[in-house]
């Protein structure tokens, strides 16, 4: 069993995650001004619908972090070594206020991923399945980032806003 440490307002919150071979998953998840989540090395965490890192809220993730449904970050830019798998049934968009920092980010929705606010990918982005459309916000690829994995087709490209 492993524990995830959840600050909520000042007060910590063990949450027990058991070792499961589909992970731990939760609904929507909240961090407040001032809270900070953190996801250890070697755990997946599952989030069934949105997350919303509000100003002031921190979220530093080491192991999988996947999200089922939108991304909104008006919190800390960089979001840990860990890895994000963006594979929700419907469009999912990642947006919010902070320049959202991934080291790992992987696109895996049939029905597409889009950005309402601009990333930065340090280390790898691959897109397995989908469409990632990035409109007219910025998709930053860090100095030590690799280049995008994946085939490319056309049904799993990047899209600019022409």
């Amino acid at each position: 069993m492993r524990k995830l440490k959840l600050l909520v307002g000042g007060l910590m919150i063990f949450i027990a995650l058991f070792a499961i071979s589909t992970g731990s998953a939760f609904a929507d998840i909240v961090i407040k001004n001032g809270s900070t989540m953190k996801v250890s090395a070697g755990t997946e965490v599952i989030v069934s619908a949105d997350v919303d890192l509000e100003t002031g809220a921190t979220l530093t993730n080491s192991g999988t972090f996947t999200v089922k449904g939108d991304f909104t970050n008006a919190g800390a830019a960089d979001l840990g070594s860990g890895s994000f798998v963006f594979n929700g049934t419907a469009a999912q968009t990642i947006g919010g206020g902070a320049v959202s920092e991934f080291e790992f980010i992987e696109i895996n929705n049939a029905t597409g991923v889009g950005l309402s606010g601009s990333i930065q990918v340090d280390k790898t982005m691959t897109l397995t399945n989908g469409i990632f459309t990035i409109g007219t916000s910025n998709l930053i690829f860090g100095v030590a980032a690799n280049p995008v994995a994946g085939t490319l087709s056309a049904s799993r490209m990047i899209l600019a806003d022409g």
